[in-house]
């Protein structure tokens, strides 16, 4: 599987768990409280979005970046070898920790669901608060991409992702069909589970290539 599908596909898997769970009811609210009419909904869930995958891609690029510098630099010596097997672990450790319910970004969100702070502020904030699954691609990234460019893509690949939920409908008709899709907590279980197993696959793929 091309490293651009795994990413992409993990965006789905983040976008349809985790971050629709635990991070639409911010936007819900937000909409809710200040918006009246469906085109207002969209307009602001679009801001959303925007705004909140514009830190991905800088964190791709860092990520690309420092990956050049710690692994593309000795990628046939010894360190190179030790950072790919170390980064590969990594993965795969944040990827049992997301198995097991471990997420500090859930909390975080949370604290806005009732913020009335502006819809672009609102979508960076939750956009580079700290989340689980978002370190380990980042990780990824910083062990495939060859250039920054190629970095800045990957992480296009994961917002794109992260785009193709229930956000942008929901957000539209925010009022009381996303109220009852949040309550369905097992949906977001079952995603969240796949999300960190695919974590995992990731990581194997990195120590495997060692």
């Amino acid at each position: 599987m091309k490293v651009s599908t795994d990413i992409f596909i993990m965006g789905i898997m983040l976008g349809w768990g985790p971050c629709l769970g635990y991070c639409l009811p911010p936007l819900v609210s937000y909409i809710a409280g200040t918006q009246k009419g469906f085109l207002n909904g969209l307009k602001t869930t679009l801001l959303f979005s925007i705004s909140r995958i514009i830190p991905y891609l800088v964190f791709a690029l860092i990520a690309s970046l420092l990956g050049q510098h710690l692994i593309r630099k000795y990628y046939d010596s010894t360190t190179g070898i030790i950072v790919y097997l170390i980064s590969g672990i990594f993965i795969s450790f944040l990827g049992m920790m997301f198995i097991l319910g471990e997420n500090p970004a859930f909390h975080f969100c949370k604290r806005f669901k009732n913020n009335k702070i502006g819809i672009i502020p609102l979508g960076f904030l939750i956009g580079i608060s700290p989340c689980i699954p978002l370190f380990g691609i980042l990780t990824y990234i910083a062990t495939q991409a060859k250039t920054p460019a190629q970095g800045i893509y990957y992480g296009a690949c994961f917002s794109a992702g992260t785009l193709l939920t229930p956000l942008i409908p929901l957000g539209i008709i925010a009022g009381g069909i996303p109220s009852l899709i949040i309550r369905k907590q097992k949906i977001y279980t079952i995603f969240s589970r796949l999300c960190g197993l695919f974590m995992v696959y990731l990581g194997i793929r990195v120590v495997s290539s060692v």
